[in-house]
């Protein structure tokens, strides 16, 4: 692992993050033979990202005051928020663009904009400010250049919310093999071994129900401490 370190919150939490996918590869390379030890994008994020969540869990449990509390909530919102649901209007952002050259029609820059600043508004209402430099946000996301890379965020993330469950209930011996896993068979089967089935909408809507408590949580301070 390489890294850069400076003792900040973001740091342990890209260290947790990139730690999961080092015992992903550790223990797949371990047990797998050489064809099968790739890891896939949608199994590794979900390895890394069980990894941070159950970081700021384990931090959230140490809260020593509400302020430390409300930092760490508004943390995870935010986590979720940009790994869910802005990587949701990235890949509608991709799905338009692509639908739109198979169409053969052309595609500039000013039109990549104009795509861009409607889903703005379409994804965080009237009432957020879509100014002009915003529109060009696209042109920094690299992804874009691996075809629906970014979806597998949002899914992931989904999924490792349920293995987080099932691993504070004390349920370890599945994820461990679904860490073991590599690609020795199909992601949706390997989460389905570690008791996550992403073919249903139970991880989405269980990650959301979520996401709604935590941010209940946080007014709920706000509004102890006289700040709402």
């Amino acid at each position: 692992m390489l890294m850069n370190y400076n003792n900040t919150m973001d740091s342990v939490l890209t260290l947790a993050h990139e730690l999961g996918h080092a015992i992903n590869s550790y223990y797949t390379n371990k047990t797998q033979k050489y064809i099968n030890s790739n890891v896939p994008i949608f199994t590794a994020e979900v390895a890394s990202t069980t990894n941070e969540l159950l970081m700021i869990n384990y931090l959230l449990k140490k809260a020593k005051s509400d302020d430390e509390r409300l930092y760490l909530l508004n943390t995870l919102v935010e986590n979720i928020r940009g790994t869910v649901y802005t990587q949701v209007m990235y890949a509608e952002f991709e799905k338009e663009i692509h639908e739109r050259v198979e169409k053969g029609e052309a595609l500039s820059a000013e039109t990549l904009c104009n795509i861009w600043g409607n889903l703005m508004k379409k994804y965080y209402g009237d009432n957020f400010e879509v100014d002009k430099l915003a529109t060009l946000w696209w042109a920094r996301i690299p992804h874009f250049y691996m075809n629906f890379y970014v979806y597998k965020y949002a899914t992931s993330m989904a999924a490792a919310n349920e293995v987080v469950k099932n691993i504070e209930k004390g349920n370890t011996a599945k994820y461990i093999e679904f860490l073991k896993a590599g690609s020795s068979d199909y992601p949706i089967n390997v989460l389905k071994k570690a008791g996550v089935d992403m073919t249903s909408t139970k991880p989405v809507d269980n990650l959301l129900t979520y996401f709604g408590q935590l941010v209940d949580e946080m007014e709920k301070i706000l509004k102890k401490q006289g700040k709402i």
